[in-house]
Parts: structure tokens; sequence; C-alpha cells
């Protein structure tokens, strides 16, 4: 059963492919070889090798939380959880075979084995229940209110998680990162026509209606957190606010990707996944740092353009 599995999420992954350019791949090359060595002199220090262990698997956590194929997996096995198991094991797998060129080899196991109890997360199937009113998300930020949804006990952990590591050096600033990549997540799914119309805006007024909403929304959860960091490591206040303009401006680029490849009631095409994927790591990458920005003048000349043939009634 697991080969037929396998085998479709190689073909799914060929299919995501077909959205991408040639110059796409030369990029995505280039940022993985920078990556590769990045990571592997960092895991030659001992102390950054744990935390890179133990970092690899919030992602996997969120990808768990967030998959939608388990009751899928469930009917075709009675072992669901050995699937999840060994595909998270492949997924790391680049990670692990760099650890077996360094001191720290030995993390390689815990890794594995802790996969384990992930894959188990969330395989018994809730029973429906009334949706929790999320009165401190505005209405405006819908894509809000289903991606918090979906992944409430994630984000609870990782914000709490946020303020108790404000003691230690970059750590809340770490977990904001990875904070923003799930919420850029939201604006991968495109509204209904009817949703995109309530406004009753022009395509360059929706387009600001819609920025200003989600980027006060995430100010309004993250600044007190970006304060307490500065006020105890007042060393650090102005990597710290440079490095938080760059957050505001990856949200930037993945609301605008959204409407520069408005498809209703689809979701945005793998192209632009791609490249939102870039525009996630720029705050970490120096020579990324510009890319948010080109991509968000890019996809808002496009998006004005695609949401006139929507909102032509409203200019």
């Amino acid at each position: 059963m697991l080969k037929p599995l396998l085998e479709i999420r190689l073909k799914q992954i060929l299919r995501a492919q077909k959205g991408l350019h040639w110059y796409h791949y030369i990029i995505f090359g280039g940022l993985l070889l920078y990556l590769v060595i990045w990571l592997y002199n960092l895991l030659l220090q001992r102390n950054s090798a744990i935390v890179v262990a133990a970092t690899s698997l919030l992602p996997i956590l969120a990808l768990q939380m967030h998959r939608n194929d388990k009751r899928f997996v469930s009917h075709l096995s009675h072992f669901p959880y050995l699937i999840f198991w060994v595909e998270y094991t492949l997924l790391l797998s680049p990670l692990l075979l760099l650890y077996t060129f360094t001191a720290s080899w030995f993390l390689i196991c815990p890794v594995i084995l802790a996969l384990l109890p992930i894959s188990n997360f969330g395989l018994e199937l809730p029973k429906p229940r009334k949706a929790i009113p999320l009165v401190f998300i505005a209405d405006a930020c819908f894509e809000w209110k289903a991606g918090v949804r979906k992944n409430k006990w994630l984000l609870c952990i990782l914000y709490v998680a946020a303020f108790a590591l404000c003691l230690y050096p970059f750590g809340s600033l770490l977990i904001l990162w990875f904070s923003t990549a799930i919420i850029s997540t939201f604006y991968q799914r495109c509204e209904p026509v009817n949703l995109l119309t309530v406004p009753e805006k022009g395509a360059k007024a929706f387009l600001y209606y819609k920025l200003k909403a989600n980027l006060k929304q995430f100010m309004v959860l993250t600044l007190p957190l970006l304060l307490l960091y500065s006020l105890l490591h007042p060393d650090h206040m102005v990597p710290a606010l440079v490095f938080y303009p760059l957050l505001l401006l990856v949200l930037v680029s993945s609301i605008l990707a959204k409407y520069a490849y408005y498809e209703p009631n689809n979701t945005v095409s793998s192209a632009a996944s791609f490249l939102n994927s870039i525009d996630i790591l720029s705050p970490l990458l120096p020579f990324l740092l510009l890319f948010p920005l080109i991509s968000s003048i890019r996809n808002y000349k496009k998006a004005v353009h695609r949401l006139n043939l929507y909102l032509h009634d409203f200019n």
C-alpha cells in the first residue's frame, strides 16, 4: 500500500511543477545550493544543530495538522500513521543526510523517532461542532478566520512560545517569522466573486482595503511581542525593527499574489506558490531581501488588471 501512495505523491509533485518556467528552476537550484551550504556550516556547531533538529519538526507538525487526506489514508491502511511517518522521514532525508557528515549525527535517530507521535496526531476524526467565533479577527480578514481555525493549536503554541522565548536572543523573532510563513498560506485559496464584490470598491481601492485590514490585524497581534522583545534586548532593537518590516512585506506580497492570480473558488497557481515561498525565505537570506518588494510591485499591477475583470462596475 505504501508504494502506490508514494507514486501518487510523485505524480502530484510533477503535476505541480507544470506551472513553473525554466528560470524558476534556476532560482530554486541556486537557493537550494545556498541553503545546503548554510545549513551544513550551521550543523557544525553543536547548539545550532540541536536547534535546527527541533525547528525542523515544526513544519512537519504544521503539515500534519493541515493535511486533508487523513480520512483517505485511514481507509487504505490500518496503520496510517506509519505511512505518514515514512513520508515525513523522506521529506527530512536531505537534512538528515547532512547530519551524517557532522559530529551531531546522533540527532538523526531522535528526529526520526519524534516523527512518530507527530504522524499519529489528529488521526481521530473530530466530531462536527459549532465554529468558535473569532471576535479578535476583523470581518474583512476572513482568510485569517479560516486559517486560524485550521491551525489554531499550532498558532496558539507558537504565540505562547514567542513570548516565553523573549528572554533568549532572536528566539522570538524566529518564531515570529515561522508564524508569518503560516499566515501567508492563508491566501492560497481564492474567494468566490460574490464575496469579492461585498466591499463595493474598484480594483485599486479594494487592494488598499485588503492590505490595510490584513496588515492592521497582523500588527495588532505581533507588535506587543516586538515591543517586549525590544525592551528585553535593547541591543537587538535595530535588527528587530529591520526584520519586522520585512515580515510585513512578505504579507503584502502574499496578498497581492493571491489577487494577481485570482480565479474564483480556486487555489493560486503553483508558480505563484513557488514565488511566495521565496518571499517567505527572504527575511532570513540577505541576497533575497529585495525579492518581496519586486514581487509586490509586479503582482500589484497584475492584481489591478485581474480584479478589473470582476470589479469594473465599482470604478
